[in-house]
């Protein structure tokens, strides 16, 4: 079929066709990517009416009762601390370790000295707390 050719143009012609198939490959995986996948919105129209909401059944949830007075912090319990929003029974007992080792407390602000007392939780739980 090429017989009529030299063969420098054969070389020259396989040469051209080879470029082109790894062009065309080349260009074909980095242009056809996955396509993400095919979201659904579902057409609500104006008039239908609503579907049932599915029956929940709520548990009652535990609020914690805010003390009626501060609370000083170098006389309390673990459970008078727990009476303060923002701290729970660990919080409470790391309180009460830091109270243990470094005495008693000098100023609200000193709680900033154990983890998980950051400035906006102190800021939050200030009005509950005395020394």
């Amino acid at each position: 079929m090429f017989s009529h050719l030299a063969p420098k143009e054969r070389f020259g012609y396989f040469t051209l066709g080879m470029l082109f198939l790894f062009g065309a490959g080349y260009v074909g995986a980095t242009k056809f990517k996955p396509r993400p996948p095919l979201v659904v919105q579902e057409v609500v129209e104006p008039n239908a009416p609503k579907p049932a909401e599915p029956a929940v059944t709520k548990t009652p949830q535990t609020t914690k009762k805010h003390p009626s007075a501060a609370v000083n912090l170098n006389q309390a319990s673990s459970e008078q601390l727990q009476t303060i929003p923002g701290i729970g029974p660990a919080t409470a007992e790391r309180i009460l370790d830091y109270r243990k080792q470094h005495g008693r407390f000098r100023s609200v602000d000193e709680l900033r000295a154990i983890s998980g007392f950051g400035p906006k939780k102190l800021q939050k739980m200030r009005a509950w707390l005395r020394v």
